[in-house]
């Protein structure tokens, strides 16, 4: 169906700025959409071409995806996007911000690995085995750049996509994902090391969703709820005791918050059941 529109700009061959009213501008991606067509102008388009609107978005979004779209190599952006609709196929739709920060990052890893610069992703392990849904999008994602670009993907580049591809599912920025995966790590360190083995796969999960919500300051559910956490008598040794409170420390010290008594309730039960 051909549509009258009016185009405030043409963005690329592949993009245009648009306008519906004074206060409704929305960005149009197409393969071809913006070919033949001029600025501050009304113009036809052919509404099977739209492949992706950006509506509803803030002022500093909308001058990223225009920076994004105007900047970027448009086969870096077709990439990415291929990615985003494999993921909101899983997921659901996802925060529109993962265009530009996924397109920033594919197009700076891109960049880094012709180069030969490899970066080490130091929560690989844990990103493999706790974000796995998300990674399992992201080696999708390995293989469509692989195929586009005729470079070779690392495996710790993959968790740098699993996190954007998190972030983005959980309408957070990568540097919030990337904090929950410190602190989650560290106390897993700490865990393990008091058991002298690998936490249960399943443990681990309940321990990063127990981290994930702590950090983010929400509502933890209760399976038990210790009333005086105080009282360290509750912990069958006093080693166990000692692993509580340290990490305690290091998540309030970490992260500059003070745990709430539900808080330390949760983490309390947690650890006594460890053993």
């Amino acid at each position: 169906m051909i549509k009258q529109i009016y185009i405030v700009k043409v963005l690329n061959n592949n993009a245009i700025l648009t306008q519906s009213s004074k206060h409704n501008t929305a960005i149009l991606v197409g393969r071809g959409i913006g070919f033949g067509q001029s600025g501050n102008t009304y113009g036809e388009i052919d509404e099977s071409k739209i492949e992706k609107s950006f509506f509803n978005y803030d002022e500093t979004l909308k001058t990223q995806l225009i920076d994004m779209i105007t900047t970027f190599d448009e086969d870096i952006i077709e990439v990415s996007n291929q990615i985003i609709e494999i993921a909101e196929k899983k997921f659901g739709e996802l925060s529109q911000h993962v265009y530009v920060s996924l397109t920033d990052h594919i197009s700076f890893a891109i960049d880094r690995l012709k180069n030969n610069h490899v970066i080490e992703n130091p929560f690989y392990e844990q990103i493999r085995l706790i974000l796995s849904e998300e990674y399992q999008i992201a080696l999708q994602a390995r293989d469509i750049i692989n195929d586009k670009f005729d470079i070779v993907i690392p495996d710790h580049e993959v968790g740098f996509i699993a996190f954007h591809i998190n972030a983005a599912r959980e309408n957070i920025k990568v540097n919030y994902v990337v904090k929950e995966m410190r602190t989650y790590k560290e106390i897993l360190i700490m865990i393990e090391d008091y058991i002298n083995m690998k936490l249960d796969p399943i443990l681990a999960s309940d321990l990063y969703l127990i981290v994930q919500k702590i950090v983010k300051n929400e509502q933890l559910p209760l399976a038990f709820l210790i009333k005086d956490i105080t009282n360290l008598s509750l912990f069958p040794n006093t080693k166990l005791q000692k692993l509580y409170k340290k990490i305690i420390k290091y998540i309030e010290e970490t992260n500059s918050i003070k745990l709430k008594l539900q808080q330390k309730s949760v983490l309390a039960e947690f650890i006594k059941n460890i053993n």
